[in-house]
């Protein structure tokens, strides 16, 4: 988990990162890499393309926009 979010803050920018380290649906995000990690793919690519495919602006949860980026990136790449 914390190499998943240190890749994540890596990526974020520093408003978007505070918001999502206080956000409460983390946790889903984490398994949800950690799924994908074991099922083969690259989690660094995968978080680049979740992150680079759009903004967060108006996002309540940037956790759960990330969540819908990783699922259409993991069923796109199967």
């Amino acid at each position: 988990t914390r190499r998943y979010e240190r890749t994540v803050r890596s990526l974020l920018p520093l408003p978007e990162w505070q918001r999502y380290e206080q956000d409460a649906e983390r946790g889903t995000v984490a398994r949800l890499l950690r799924a994908a990690e074991l099922a083969g793919h690259d989690i660094e690519d995968v978080l680049h393309r979740a992150i680079e495919s759009g903004d967060f602006g108006g996002a309540r949860s940037i956790a759960a926009v990330l969540h819908g980026r990783i699922r259409r990136i993991g069923k796109r790449t199967r």
